[in-house]
């Protein structure tokens, strides 16, 4: 849901929805945290390196959609990147740090499960950036205080991770729930390793339940990835165009390819590759970086890691526009600095 800005749906035949470009509602949010930060005056001021970033980033966005197969409808992505860059400035605001915040993600997670599954399935809602948020949740959990009702926090979020029936997904959950150690601080692992067996089991349970049921699918991996695509030097460094793979993937086939032949590839970095070009992925990857670049938290360093592995899970985070803000949103969430009572009275 969201404005339209532009596209063609039916352009291959049938419709489908990744050839339309929305502005979703989320941005309005983030227009209205940005506004709201900056008259309170509230907002973090950025470094020249964050500027120098993004303006490099923008501007290498704009100047690749010019050798895409539709530069207007390429353009149109830099829209929402500009909007994403603007929680730059944000501070705390995105980060999931108390009840209030926590209900809400709890609340909207469930409220997408629903509308997804029984409401509204026409909406197209993302099953996958779904169980990305709820992992997310379950990161933000463990890095908090421990509160009284965490547990069945816990069990709601990796239910979320299961509901999106992502496999890929699923995996990493457990991948992250048995690499406890290697990415919560030191001092947290005995008083909320309890929680996370519990959430191992409990997901687990979940699969061997589906597996049995029939309802968890196996994980089917699309490459649709050609080396026809980069054939010119253009299209090498700035891939095919933002939005633009089905088309090109269509545009460059030998044969005429069936509408059921034209689905975006799994993974981000595929996706990326195709349109974006090398150019792009080397500034994804120096996005992905920014988070230990310009801060020094620990806690900055488990989400870029999380972030970057869902970027290699789900296309999801590049194909839809509501992906994009998503991301953005989490990677640059900043933690509330606590001051100490020894600074406050100096």
């Amino acid at each position: 849901m969201g404005i339209f800005l532009g596209g063609d749906p039916t352009f291959l035949g049938p419709y489908k929805p990744e050839l339309e470009i929305i502005f979703s509602i989320s941005g309005l949010g983030i227009f209205l945290v940005f506004f709201g930060r900056f008259f309170s005056q509230k907002g973090r001021n950025l470094s020249q390196k964050e500027i120098l970033f993004l303006l490099s980033f923008l501007g290498f966005l704009a100047v690749a959609s010019l050798f895409s197969l539709s530069p207007e409808h390429s353009l149109l992505f830099f829209i929402v990147w500009a909007t994403g860059f603007l929680v730059m400035s944000a501070g705390e605001s995105f980060f999931i740090q108390g009840t209030r915040k926590r209900r809400l993600l709890a609340g909207s997670i469930l409220a997408g499960i629903v509308c997804q599954k029984f409401l509204f399935p026409a909406w197209d809602i993302s099953s996958d950036i779904l169980g990305i948020a709820s992992l997310l949740g379950i990161v933000f959990l463990l890095l908090e205080s421990p509160f009284a009702t965490r547990p069945l926090y816990m069990l709601f979020f990796t239910w979320g991770v299961f509901a999106s029936g992502n496999m890929a997904l699923i995996l990493l959950a457990l991948l992250f729930f048995m690499t406890l150690r290697l990415w919560l601080p030191p001092s947290r692992h005995i008083v909320r390793g309890r929680d996370v067996l519990w959430s191992i089991i409990f997901l687990v349970s979940l699969l061997l339940w589906g597996w049995w049921t029939g309802m968890t699918e196996p994980f089917v991996f699309h490459w649709g990835l050609s080396l026809s695509f980069f054939q010119e030097f253009d299209t090498l460094l700035f891939g095919a165009g933002e939005g633009q793979f089905l088309p090109a993937l269509a545009h460059i086939s030998d044969a005429f390819l069936l509408p059921s032949d034209l689905n975006l590839p799994s993974s981000a970095f595929l996706l990326a590759l195709s349109e974006k070009g090398f150019g792009g992925l080397f500034f994804l990857f120096l996005l992905f970086l920014s988070p230990i670049l310009f801060f020094e938290e620990r806690t900055k360093k488990a989400i870029l890691i999380v972030l970057f592995l869902f970027f290699l899970v789900s296309s999801d985070a590049l194909a839809r526009e509501n992906g994009i803000l998503f991301f953005l949103v989490f990677l640059f969430a900043q933690q509330k600095r606590k001051i100490s009572l020894q600074h406050r009275k100096k």
